[in-house]
C-alpha cells in the first residue's frame, strides 16, 4: 500500500477554555479548528464559537485589542438574521447579521459582542504561532 503522506493534514478540532482578551461567556462553546496547536505549519488560526443562546443582558466577553496581522469575523446561521453581533472598528460602533463577514485590517483597534443567537462565529487569522502571539491590548 502506498504511503499517505497527506494524512497529518486533516485534523480535529479541541476545545478552547480560554483565548487572549476574552472573558468566559455563556454564548456557547469555543473551539480551535486551526492553528499551529493542531498542525505545526499552519500558518492560518481559525477559532469557531458555537453560539446556541444568548443570556438576557450578557455582557461582551471581548475586551478591545488590535493585531498585528488583518483578520474577519464570519456570522453564519441556518436561518439568516439569527446571529447578530455588534462589532466597535476604532470608534465607531456596528450591527452586523448573519450572514455576513467583517474584515479588520492589522492595527485597527477593535471589540466584538454577541448580541443575540443561535449561529456559528468564525474568527481567522492569516497567522502561524499562537492566537496570543498576535494580539495585543488597544491604547484607549
Amino acid at each position: 500500500m502506498a504511503t499517505r503522506r497527506y494524512a497529518h493534514l486533516i485534523v480535529k478540532p479541541r476545545a478552547l477554555n480560554e483565548l487572549a482578551m476574552h472573558k468566559p461567556t455563556e454564548v456557547g462553546p469555543l473551539f480551535n479548528y486551526l492553528g499551529s496547536e493542531l498542525l505545526a505549519d499552519a500558518n492560518i488560526r481559525i477559532n469557531v464559537r458555537q453560539v446556541e443562546r444568548v443570556p438576557e443582558g450578557a455582557p461582551s466577553h471581548v475586551d478591545r485589542h488590535v493585531h498585528d496581522v488583518d483578520k474577519c469575523y464570519v456570522l453564519l446561521s441556518d436561518q439568516p438574521g439569527t446571529l447578530e453581533v455588534e462589532v466597535t472598528l476604532g470608534d465607531e460602533q456596528y450591527n452586523a447579521v448573519s450572514p455576513a463577514t467583517v474584515y479588520v485590517p492589522k492595527g485597527l483597534p477593535h471589540t466584538i459582542w454577541v448580541k443575540k443567537g443561535p449561529g456559528t462565529f468564525l474568527n481567522i487569522l492569516p497567522a502561524g504561532g499562537t492566537y496570543a502571539e498576535h494580539v495585543f491590548p488597544a491604547e484607549s
